[in-house]
């Protein structure tokens, strides 16, 4: 039009400069016109594989990736009404694979200077860009999910320690919902007589080092549970600007160690009130790992008062040291036999001549090993000696101690009982008439036979015994004795018989009884205990199976058992414990294993499955019987096992066997609960 300015057209050398100019730069140029390419610069070849040639002429939206279609032609849209647009999409390289591209667009004015509907694009590679952007995303989405299902809790707090961010599991643990905490500081929620420990830790958080501690968290029943804290401080730009912790539920286990400790004050009190010394030896052991000495672990009162040393001077001295005589009687030797086999050591009438006392005296001394020590205990029987030795001296008086003594004293011949005190009657209800010229071995329990015989047989070889077994009363019934025996010697010193001494210990026998029950089974479930469990395994990976068999490790969780507790109450929670406890042990052999680990956690080792499958099967069924409803007090109760399994692999130890079936159990919860996860075996 008249008037109007056109836009200059460079001349020959400048459109010489620019063709040279787009041909060796690295972005791609294109010209595009009504979604079609007019033209593209070299470097097209570098970014998608093609020939310029081969792109001439052909559609956008052929190139571009079919999700990213709306993208393309919103992005005409814009450039129609802006006569600039910008967008990311995937385009496809040569070799099929696609490539994210960067695209900026630009309308280009025909000679007229009018705008069309051409324009100028160019083209940079942002595939790499792209893929550490979706991955970050990913990465954050996971890392946020994980914190959300973690059966820990996982908070997040500012600098001062208020509580910005806290994960849903942390609701459970608390007893609180989550928004009632945010925005709260993190010692306003725990015991005040742990607010120093919370005070001490965020003094630590805030220059800059990580802090662990164990603290009681109030629950808004008024209640405390024990929790463990691992946090972290998070700087950003060598600033602390808040941090980041996992909240554990540890109050079963600290409950269980106070318990402990209160069974052990228990204990201390009870070995320090024994009228016997008692001692703890502890080996001692040169190069060569032989037991050279021992020393004093441990002593009770009257241990420290028969040596006559405080408990300062005698725990921490040598044995030999203060008895020089125990290595040349041979006692040393004695006492380590104990230690090496494991065999109670029991010696009766045993004379030593004591250094620290200066006389020579006589005792009976009982010790078993417990780690690599002795828990020892003697008794002085001086006196008892003598008067045994008068005793047989005078059968006069030998017959008057025995009538009065509330043990029951027999003697004995060949041809049977010769005499036996009247202390018979009270102890298992026979008269000594009864019993005089009867035979002994007609009143011992059948399964106890073997046990009288070796007695007999060590009595024959001269030796003196104490041996238990049980005897039939007058009323049928059977009574734990405890015999002493030795041989009996007339005036001219021939043997005669021997004489017999012996009491009832039924209670004895019933608290050792218990006491063995306790040491090896949970109270609760009848299971072995975490403790057996570990010795038996220990004992089984030392004796691989045969040809052709396996061994399998299931580790049993109940899931979502501390719901139960807190909705029902821990009796309810304890029925539901009994119940699949026992369901469990139903579900496999007698020769395999099955123990309570600890709260809600059991271990079932199946010894010699033909494979892999076998073992799955098991714990299948295991799983199966177990979510059945268990009645309780309070109604029936639905619950599940989730399972981790493995196979023993040769030269696993105890540790590693037991942590991939943990690891596989923990899968199982991971991935919904209620489920049989089989380690991944990469053997």
């Amino acid at each position: 039009m008249p008037g109007e300015s056109r836009p200059s057209l460079p001349d020959e050398s400048d459109a010489a400069e620019l063709r040279v100019l787009l041909d060796h730069v690295v972005d791609v140029v294109a010209r595009i016109d009504t979604g079609v390419v007019q033209w593209v610069s070299p470097s097209v070849t570098d970014l998608l594989g093609y020939r310029p040639e081969e792109l001439r002429g052909r559609q956008m939206l052929e190139l571009s990736h079919p999700d990213d279609h709306e993208v393309v032609l919103a992005s005409r849209a814009r450039l129609a009404g802006t006569g600039r647009s910008q967008h990311r999409v995937r385009f496809l390289h040569r070799d099929g694979s696609w490539r994210w591209l960067e695209a900026k667009h630009a309308s280009v004015p025909d000679r007229d200077g009018v705008v069309r509907s051409a324009s100028v694009v160019t083209w940079r590679d942002f595939t790499d860009e792209q893929v550490v952007a979706e991955r970050l995303a990913r990465s954050e989405r996971e890392y946020r999910l994980l914190a959300e299902n973690a059966s820990d809790g996982v908070v997040r707090a500012d600098r001062d320690g208020v509580l910005q961010w806290i994960s849903s599991s942390v609701e459970s643990l608390a007893g609180r919902p989550v928004a009632e905490m945010l925005g709260r500081p993190f010692s306003e929620l725990v015991h005040p007589d742990d607010r120093s420990t919370v005070s001490a830790a965020q003094a630590a958080l805030v220059s800059g080092e990580a802090a662990r501690f164990e603290i009681r968290l109030a629950t808004a029943s008024g209640a405390h549970r024990w929790i463990s804290v691992s946090a972290r401080p998070i700087i950003e730009g060598g600033d602390v600007v808040g941090q980041v912790a996992g909240w554990r539920d540890v109050d079963d286990r600290i409950t269980a160690q106070q318990a402990l400790d209160a069974d052990r004050l228990r204990l201390r009190a009870t070995v320090d009130s024994l009228l016997d010394p008692h001692v703890l030896l502890e080996a001692v052991r040169d190069a060569a790992g032989t037991i050279v000495d021992f020393v004093y672990g441990d002593a009770n009162a009257s241990a420290c008062s028969y040596m006559q040393m405080t408990k300062d001077q005698l725990v921490g001295a040598r044995l030999l040291d203060l008895l020089p005589g125990q290595a040349g009687s041979g006692m040393l030797k004695i006492y380590a036999d104990a230690v090496e086999s494991g065999v109670p050591l029991e010696l009766d009438d045993y004379g030593y001549p004591h250094e620290i006392l200066g006389s020579d005296r006589r005792y009976d001394i009982r010790a078993v090993r417990v780690g690599d020590a002795l828990s020892f205990t003697w008794r002085d029987i001086t006196d008892r000696y003598a008067t045994t030795l008068a005793l047989a001296a005078s059968e006069e008086k030998f017959r008057l101690i025995a009538d009065n003594s509330s043990d029951v004293v027999m003697r004995l011949r060949s041809s049977g009982v010769v005499w036996v005190s009247p202390s018979i009657t009270d102890a298992i209800g026979w008269t000594p008439e009864e019993w005089v010229e009867t035979l002994l071995e007609t009143y011992i329990h059948p399964d106890d036979m073997e046990i009288f015989e070796d007695g007999r047989a060590a009595i024959r070889a001269g030796q003196r015994v104490v041996s238990r077994f049980r005897l039939r009363a007058k009323d049928s019934s059977y009574h734990w004795v405890e015999h002493h025996v030795s041989g009996y010697f007339d005036a001219d010193g021939r043997r005669d018989g021997a004489v017999v001494s012996w009491r009832v210990v039924d209670a004895e026998v019933a608290a050792e009884q218990s006491l063995t029950v306790r040491a090896r089974f949970d109270e609760l479930t009848g299971l072995i205990n975490r403790q057996e469990a570990l010795e038996q395994l220990t004992g089984i990976l030392s004796h691989p199976p045969r040809q052709g068999r396996e061994l399998a490790v299931a580790f049993c969780d109940l899931d979502n058992f501390k719901t139960v507790n807190d909705s029902l109450g821990h009796a309810a929670g304890d029925d539901v414990l009994r119940v699949v406890g026992g369901r469990v042990r139903a579900s496999v052999r007698h020769d395999d294993l099955v123990a309570r680990l600890g709260g809600d956690e059991i271990l079932v080792v199946l010894c010699g499955v033909t494979d892999l499958a076998a073992a799955v099967n098991v714990a299948e069924k295991i799983r199966s019987v177990a979510a059945q409803p268990v009645p309780t007090g309070d109604g029936s109760v639905g619950v599940t096992l989730s399972i981790g399994i493995t196979l023993a692999h040769a030269g696993d130890d105890i540790d590693t066997l037991i942590a991939r079936a943990d690891q596989a159990m923990y899968e199982a919860k991971r991935t919904g609960r209620d489920r049989v996860i089989v380690f991944p075996d990469v053997s």
